[in-house]
């Protein structure tokens, strides 16, 4: 009898356990994820909608968001710590979405410039980090180009303050790449982020040599590490 009133003690506690689980309020991870990217610093936000252009992220209640100084650019430059199924940038700096997508995985990105104005209402970067955002400014230098591995939808809307409408690209498509199945990568100009964001593709198939390289030495942003894939489908923007 004990042994049976122990086990429906247990089983109550479970139940009560799940409960709280699934109504109980949790942190929040949205399904809209952005990065705002400034010539001061960064800021990412998980929100529960996604919000307008270029909106001010400081004190949304329904998004979690956190501040990274340039430091934190500069230390993430090359390395790919940005892996995400989708994530749109909005940015008023592009040498900096450089340094923070070089070598990422995004399957979907979405690029949106901020005019001034609407970048002077959000305040990126806080504490020490952006104090001294000055000084690191004038040390971070971005590459010419940038490389977004996995990319398979980009989606570029015009600057905030100039209508227009989006450009949607589906890379490797027209090469008879597969989605999720197919190795592919972009390189985009950097320089074509300060532009009208119309920019124009052309996709190669290639392969690794017999050191593991890609056949592209001048491009030295490109990834080291690559999957041992027969084939690979490299996208250049501009």
């Amino acid at each position: 009898m004990a042994t049976m009133t122990l086990l429906g003690g247990c089983k109550r506690a479970v139940l009560s356990c799940l409960f709280w689980l699934t109504v109980a309020p949790g942190p929040l991870r949205g399904d809209f994820e952005v990065a705002y990217v400034t010539d001061h610093g960064l800021r990412t936000c998980f929100c529960e909608r996604e919000l307008p252009h270029c909106s001010s992220l400081h004190g949304v209640a329904e998004c979690d968001c956190k501040d990274h100084p340039l430091s934190w650019l500069q230390r993430a430059e090359g390395k790919g710590l940005v892996q995400r199924r989708r994530l749109s940038v909005w940015y008023s700096s592009p040498p900096h979405v450089a340094l923070y997508l070089n070598n990422a995985e995004v399957r979907h990105l979405s690029l949106v410039r901020c005019c001034p104005m609407a970048a002077s209402t959000v305040s990126v970067g806080a504490g020490s980090g952006a104090g001294g955002a000055g000084g690191a400014a004038a040390k971070l230098t971005s590459p010419e180009h940038f490389v977004v591995q996995r990319l398979e939808q980009l989606t570029v809307w015009p600057p905030t303050c100039r209508p227009g409408a989006s450009q949607e690209m589906y890379l490797g498509m027209e090469m008879g790449a597969a989605h999720n199945e197919e190795a592919r990568i972009a390189v985009i100009n950097t320089a074509a982020l300060a532009g009208e964001l119309r920019l124009k593709a052309y996709t190669v198939r290639t392969g690794l040599d017999a050191n593991g390289l890609l056949p592209f030495p001048n491009l030295h942003t490109l990834p080291r590490e690559l999957p041992d894939n027969s084939s690979i489908f490299v996208t250049f923007l501009y």
